[in-house]
């Protein structure tokens, strides 16, 4: 028999979207869990550490250890060595920060659990069971076992191709036209505008 652990809501994914949403249900007086299937949280970064200063509305401002920089714009290379500056003005006014997404997601981990979410990492959630349109439960690996996650309210915070999404007969799949190919490094002593970076 699979173990089975009972929640108000269970949400798939601890990126920011599932923590911010676990935090914010949890401080409603909730109980949360986040199912996350990497080993650790913020690990591996996928993308996202240039952000608009509306993420001061989060209500992370506590500690700030991840604001790698403040910025007023960006600079954007092209393969061929083009550069397009886009500045604040540019941009509608909008600046925003250069964020250490590891820290940042810790971070939000961290207050959404000292609100009274429970955090799983290394769970992977499988399959729902969906009854009359509505997921009732969640069959996840937990290290490696199979267990069930049974809840009210379940949130598919699992990304842009969600299968939480599928599970419930949305089409999650990408169309071509909205996809960019890119390529992402992280780089150490590299001497750049601070503002732009």
């Amino acid at each position: 028999m699979m173990e089975t652990y009972e929640y108000d809501c269970v949400i798939v994914g601890g990126g920011p979207a599932g923590l911010v949403t676990a935090r914010y249900i949890s401080e409603a007086g909730f109980s949360v869990a986040v199912l996350e299937r990497d080993r650790e949280i913020g690990v591996p970064v996928l993308c996202g550490e240039g952000v608009s200063r509306n993420i001061d509305n989060l209500g992370v401002t506590e500690r700030r250890d991840w604001v790698e920089n403040e910025i007023v714009g960006a600079r954007i290379f092209s393969p061929n060595g083009t550069m397009v500056k886009m500045s604040a003005e540019r941009a509608g006014g909008e600046t925003g920060y250069v964020i250490d997404r590891e820290r940042f997601d810790k971070e939000l981990a961290r207050i959404a659990a000292k609100k009274g979410a429970d955090i799983f990492v290394m769970c992977d959630a499988k399959k729902a069971n969906v009854e009359g349109g509505e997921i009732r439960e969640i069959e996840a690996k937990l290290d490696g076992k199979d267990v069930k996650f049974t809840g009210k309210i379940f949130v598919g915070a699992d990304g842009v191709e969600s299968k939480v999404g599928r599970w419930v007969g949305i089409d999650t799949r990408l169309k071509p036209k909205d996809i960019v190919s890119c390529y992402e490094y992280t780089l150490s002593d590299v001497e750049c505008d601070k503002d732009y970076t």
